[in-house]
């Protein structure tokens, strides 16, 4: 009898440690959760403000299609493509930086 009460007594601890166990666990899968969610949102906004983004990958998508189906004049056009509109979001991006320059100046004076 005595040992059956030390298996159940032994049964409740275990249970007791797996509760805790299993409520830091469940904190933990929220924490991450909230986490991933704010990536996502995040990612989400970037996508939607940032056009040259969504250009970029559906070029580089364009390219490894054309690649791997043996296309490379194909590949080469997409990437020639890649490139320009690299340039030109360099461009858009010193002009930006300038213009911010500019800005600045206008607050010193």
């Amino acid at each position: 009898m005595k040992r059956m009460g030390k298996k159940v007594e032994r049964k409740r601890r275990e249970l007791k440690r797996s509760k805790k166990s299993m409520k830091k666990n469940e904190a933990e899968l929220r924490r991450i959760q909230e986490q991933f969610e704010k990536v996502r949102k995040a990612i989400r906004q970037v996508h939607q403000n940032n056009s040259f983004t969504d250009a970029f990958v559906e070029i580089n998508l364009h390219i490894f299609e054309a690649e791997h189906a043996g296309n490379f004049l194909a590949a080469r056009q997409h990437a020639d493509t890649l490139r320009d509109l690299m340039a030109h979001w360099s461009e858009e991006r010193q002009d930006s930086d300038n213009d911010d320059d500019d800005d600045d100046d206008d607050d010193e004076d």
